[in-house]
Parts: C-alpha cells; structure tokens; sequence
C-alpha cells in the first residue's frame, strides 16, 4: 500500500507539474494561445542552437587532442562533471520550491502519508526536469565518444541507463543540503533571510572547493602534467576530482565486459543509496523545516502615535510598487535567488583564482599598461549592463503576481504607473552590479571621474535590457502557477527576456569595438552607446506606454 501511494504521488505530481492533461485538452482544440506558446518555445529552442553547435564543436576539439595520447575518454568526464555541477546549483532552486513552497503540500501533509512519500513524488518530478538541464551536455559527449571511437557491445544500453543515472547523486545531494538547511532555519525569526543567505553560501563554498580541488600543485606543475598524461586515465581522474562519480561512470561507457558492468554497478548503487538516504532524512527533517515555514513571525504592536505616523506617511505611486516589488524578492528566497544569483558567483568565479596565486600581480601589471583606460570603462560599463541580463526580476515581474494580479487592476494606481514602479525596482536591482564594479579599483587605475561615467553608462545600457524584459511579461504573463518555482522556471518569458537582452545590448556591443578598432575619441564611442540604449530601450518604453492600459484590461486570472 505504502509503495502503491508513492506511485499515485508520482503520478499526480507529473499531471500537476506538466500540465498534461491541460495540455491534451488544448491540442484537442487547437487553442490559438497555445499553439502560440508552442511556436515561441520552439523559437526559444531554436535560438540556442548555435550555442548547441559551439559546445559540440567544443568537445569534438577536445576528443581530436587527447584521442593521440589515448585519454579520449575524459569528453565523457567533462560533460558529467559539468552537468552534475549545474544540477546541483539548479537543484537547489528547484528543490526549496517543490520541497517547501508548492501550494498542495498543506493539503498533503493532512493525509496519512508519509514525509519520504510526499517528497518522493516531487523528488521525481525535479528529476525529470534535470533531466533537460544534463541532456546538451552529456548526450553531445556520448554522440562524439561513440560515433567516433570504437565502444564495446555495451555502451550504447550503459549510455542509455547512464543518462538516466547522471543527474541522481548531484540532486540527492542538493535535497539534502536544503533539508538540513530548512530544519535548521525552520524556527529562526529571521529564516527567509537566513536560508537566503545559507542557500548563496552553499553555492559559493562548491564553486570555491572545486577551484582548490582543480589547482595544479604549485611548484611541480610540468611534472604533475607529465604524470596526468602518462596515465591512460590520468586526465579523467584529475577532473573527477571535483565530482569522483564522474570516474565510475566515465569507466563504465570507456570500458568494455566486466568493468563496465562493475562501474555502472557502482554508480546505479551510489545512485540508489544516494535516493535512499534523501528520504530517511526527510523522515527526521522536513516536517520541522516546513512547519517553521507556516509560522507568522511575532511582529512588534505600533502604539497608536507610531500607527498614525506610518499611516500618515505618503509615498508617490511609482516608488510604492517599486517597494511593493522589492519586499515580494526578499520575502520569497527562490525569487531573490534568481535575481541575484549571478551578482554574486560571477565576482567569485573571477577573484577566487586570482587570489590563490601570484595572478593576481600579474593582471594588476597587465592592467596598468598605458593606453587602456577607455577599454577598461567600457569593460566596467558592459559588465554592469551584461548582468543585468541574467536577472528574471523584470520578466517575470507581472507573472510573479500570479492569481493575486486581480489586486494590481483595482488599485488606484494608473497601470502606465505600475509598470514604471517596476521597471524603476528593475533599475535598482541592476544599480547593485555598480558597487561590484568599482570594487575593481583597487586593482585597475579608474580615477573618479572614469567611475562616474563607468556607472552612469553602464546605467544607461541597461534601459533596453530592462524595458524589452518588461515588455516581454506584459505582452503574455504566465499567472497560472501553484508554486513561486514555476512563476521563473517554468516561465518561458525568462529564456524570451534573456535572448532579447542579448540582441538589444548587441548594437552598442559592436558600436563599442568598431570605435576601438577605428581609434575614435573615447567620448564619442560613449556618446553612442548611450545613444543607441537609449534609442533602443525607448522604443520598448513607447509600446510599455501604449499598451498598459489595454493589457491590464485584458488580463484575466
């Protein structure tokens, strides 16, 4: 009975998590809407292609240069490592919010079902979806090793179960952080901050350990390399070392008879015991993790001068919602999290090597070369301007609203006004790339006056990356969600906002290399980029402008 109820969760999880029902009935009916959905997700499938095309150009490089020294095998380590790497940071997202903020699991957990089976069924679910996030990756690898190498009898079945394999133990591992994570943050008055701040914590403390675990031995590295590549399978250890299932598996497809049935034995049972101690520890931990989540935190009683003041208190209506928006990031973690993400490793993917050893007096040298003041502006321009790319906070800005969107149509604030306190909490967040910019300085000679223009250009580059990302979720918000997960993850106007953020900020990008190769006055180059952001961002201003009234009309939950 007790497995039969984790199958029916499962089940119920995949009809709720896929809309497959839903789905069947608008085929059925060859819904416009829908069909419509599916032409721009195929457009966004169709975008990252070439991408597609440049990691397989990528991997089929790396098997040309290490097929002569017979270590042709390390393709199939490469790509483990890096999908298991990137379901781990994505697991963490994706867990929290089907783990902890799915709005079915109140009802669930009054069911007599047991903890391991209610997040057995939504474990399986994240699985699946991880499942997308491995395939580029690893089924390149397989292609290229097994088309061009010669495998054994058994490695096209072993790659099949491999694939299904890969991204097991990363998401175990993911599950269990945010389980103890949870539990331990469940009663903390301040949790949401907490487990904001643990859940970047845990992402900075791999990216930091997998660079230390990847260094070369200071001192020997020519001997160290000799010896990597002496050893037929000295490269594919070296970079398991960050992930050493990726050994086992690799072992499992490049070899052949027993001991690559024993490898794929050893990762199915890593796998399986991986599963295994997930569920035993949501036995003893979810229940305390998800029951501090329910709890209202004490909040301290205004007397009645302090009530009068705040209720006296006027704000104009832009600055409100741009508030109103900023309080809904902090309060949800996952939307915080997918907002400033990348704010936060991309700086620590950059300094981390450079303070392990003596690159850093390098580039500090390198830097100080005369002549490349106007590149380096334009570097901290574009860097502030590229990471605002990254952030799904404008996107998805009306989307995350959800079925509570009826209470933005009938406050009295204008929707033109709405939208423009949103796109105002966009520029605030995309202001936080400035402090990280100029942080720089103490390495690279900007005066003053250079971090002013940094700043302000870097502002203004930003306005068509934050109005097309606005526009794209006015034109077709996603409202119909039941857990804040999918209001980003599920949302297609995410992966629509970054291409169009790429495209509008392409312009100045290349504006930015022709006046270099042309050697044009740096304040002209400046000039023009500012020109064309704001030329570009203006346009999408123009159509936000003409069509708020009529979207906010239209949009029904």
């Amino acid at each position: 009975m007790k497995t039969n109820s984790l199958w029916v969760l499962i089940k119920l999880n995949f009809k709720v998590s896929f809309g497959l029902a839903a789905m069947r009935y608008y085929l059925a009916r060859r819904d416009k809407k829908f069909m419509t959905g599916l032409g721009i997700f195929a457009l966004v499938i169709a975008s990252f292609l070439p991408l597609f095309f440049l990691y397989m150009r990528l991997v089929d490089a790396v098997y040309e240069a290490t097929a002569p020294l017979g270590q042709e095998q390390v393709v199939l380590t490469m790509a483990t490592v890096m999908a298991s790497v990137l379901v781990f940071f994505v697991g963490i997202v994706y867990v929290v919010s089907a783990f902890y903020f799915s709005n079915d699991l109140p009802f669930l957990m009054s069911l007599p079902l047991p903890f391991s089976h209610i997040l057995g069924g939504k474990f399986a679910v994240v699985l699946v979806e991880e499942y997308l996030t491995v395939a580029p990756f690893f089924l390149s690898a397989l292609w290229i090793y097994g088309t061009r190498s010669a495998p054994g009898s058994l490695f096209w079945p072993i790659a099949v179960f491999s694939f299904l394999l890969l991204p097991v133990i990363p998401l175990a591992a993911a599950s269990l952080a945010v389980l103890v994570l949870m539990s331990a943050t469940g009663l903390s008055q301040r949790k949401d901050t907490l487990r904001l701040f643990s859940m970047f914590f845990i992402i900075l403390a791999v990216v930091v350990l997998n660079y230390y675990l990847a260094r070369l031995p200071e001192g020997n590295e020519l001997a160290y390399v000799q010896s990597l590549l002496q050893d037929p399978e000295g490269l594919a250890a070296y970079i398991a070392r960050i992930y050493p299932p990726a050994l086992w598996l690799t072992r499992s497809l490049a070899s052949a008879g027993a001991a690559a049935l024993f490898n794929f034995l050893m990762t199915a049972l890593s796998s399986v015991l991986a599963v295994v101690l997930v569920l035993a520890a949501a036995r003893r931990l979810f229940f305390r993790g998800w029951a501090g989540g329910q709890e209202a935190p004490v909040s301290r009683l205004l007397d009645s001068r302090e009530l009068e003041r705040h209720l006296g208190r006027v704000s104009s209506p832009r600055w409100a919602i741009a508030l109103r928006e900023l309080k809904i990031l902090i309060r949800t973690p996952v939307y915080l999290f997918n907002s400033l993400a990348t704010l936060v490793i991309v700086p620590v993917i950059l300094v981390v090597p450079l303070l392990s050893g003596g690159e850093l007096a390098l580039l500090i040298e390198e830097l100080n070369r005369p002549g490349l003041g106007g590149v380096l502006n334009l570097a901290g321009a574009g860097f502030i301007a590229i990471m605002s790319i990254f952030s799904a906070a404008l996107s998805s800005s009306i989307s995350r609203e959800g079925k509570m969107f009826w209470l933005s149509k009938v406050i009295p604030i204008n929707p033109l006004q709405q939208l423009q306190g949103k796109l105002l909490a966009g520029y605030l967040l995309a202001a936080l790339a400035v402090p990280l910019v100029l942080l720089f300085s103490a390495v690279i000679p900007w005066k003053a006056l250079d971090m002013i223009i940094i700043a302000l250009l870097g502002l203004v580059a930003c306005f068509p990356v934050l109005t097309s990302n606005l526009f794209v979720d006015l034109l077709r918000p996603y409202l119909d969600w039941d857990n804040p997960q999918k209001a980003i993850k599920q949302n297609i106007n995410t992966l629509l906002g970054m291409l169009l953020s790429a495209a509008v900020l392409l312009p100045s990008i290349l504006v930015a290399f022709w006046g270099l190769r042309c050697s044009l006055p740096l304040h002209l180059i400046f000039f023009l980029i500012a020109g064309i952001s704001l030329f570009i961002g203006g346009i999408f201003y123009y159509l936000i402008a003409r069509l708020a009234q009529t979207r906010y009309a239209k949009i029904n939950v």
